[in-house]
């Protein structure tokens, strides 16, 4: 689902009930338009049944330390704020939510400065962040979430970047045939990542869901989707092994045909 200024995602959660949450990324989110079909949108969407929205993404201060500064953003005092504030009020029993991918590599200051902001004033109640070894450790990761539950908020936890690379634990030269990472790759650094990342988590109240990695998928080899699901299969029961109540997301996005793993005309999404 497209339009001028919004580019749909799916989340898929696996718990029961299961649910489908979206990811919204806009391209101009403080013009008057964008807010406009942010509102319709929004409303089609939670009118359709979804549950939950997150928007791409929230930046803080856009002249002070802002959080992130990419096209996407909007940023503290935007009209996009105003607009969440009133979709909440339209539809008080969904969540609202917004991606901050780095909150967690910034100070708990300004981390308790910026979630105290969202739950006030942009009507959020849930944020989207990295719990990448190159953003935060298990324990900084754990703080954040402390500082979520005294302001209302609970916490997605993407566990790696598929799309941007995380290093060691998922690193940017497997995209071209991700197969043999998906087969056993992961368990040299990613599994140790995830294993320590929800032990010291643990069962935390302000927890929303862990995904397991963003937007991955089989850069389109075929021979890929049953490693990469056997990859979802293992790595969602080590984490249940640990929190059984966890709720987990694969992370993958319905909207690039030919990736396969992540493609409902061409992969093994329905599966997953």
């Amino acid at each position: 689902m497209k339009s001028f200024c919004l580019f749909l995602l799916f989340l898929l959660l696996f718990f029961l009930p299961s649910s489908v949450f979206s990811l919204e990324q806009s391209q101009d989110p403080s013009s008057a338009l964008c807010t406009h079909d942010l509102e319709q949108e929004v409303s089609q969407f939670f009118s359709a049944g979804a549950q939950g929205y997150l928007l791409w993404q929230y930046s803080g201060n856009r002249k002070i330390n802002p959080l992130e500064n990419d096209r996407y953003s909007f940023f503290k005092d935007s009209s996009v704020c105003t607009a969440l504030n009133q979709i909440k009020q339209k539809f008080p029993d969904k969540f609202l939510g917004v991606n901050i991918h780095s909150l967690a590599s910034h100070d708990d200051g300004v981390i308790r400065e910026q979630l105290s902001y969202l739950s006030s004033s942009c009507g959020t109640s849930v944020v989207r962040i990295w719990g990448t070894p190159d953003r935060a450790s298990p324990q900084k990761l754990k703080t954040v979430l402390d500082i979520a539950q005294s302001n209302g908020i609970k916490v997605i936890i993407a566990l790696a970047d598929y799309s941007n690379s995380s290093g060691d634990i998922l690193p940017a030269n497997i995209q071209s045939n991700p197969t043999s990472w998906y087969a056993s790759g992961y368990q040299q650094y990613y599994l140790p990542h995830v294993t320590a990342v929800v032990s010291t988590i643990g069962n935390h109240p302000a927890l929303f869901a862990y995904e397991l990695a963003n937007e991955p998928h089989c850069g389109g080899q075929s021979s890929c989707p049953p490693a990469y699901n056997s990859w979802v299969a293992h790595i969602s029961s080590v984490i249940h092994s640990i929190n059984s109540s966890a709720q987990i997301s694969i992370g993958q996005m319905a909207s690039q045909p030919g990736t396969l793993g992540d493609t409902p005309q061409n992969g093994d999404y329905q599966n997953s």
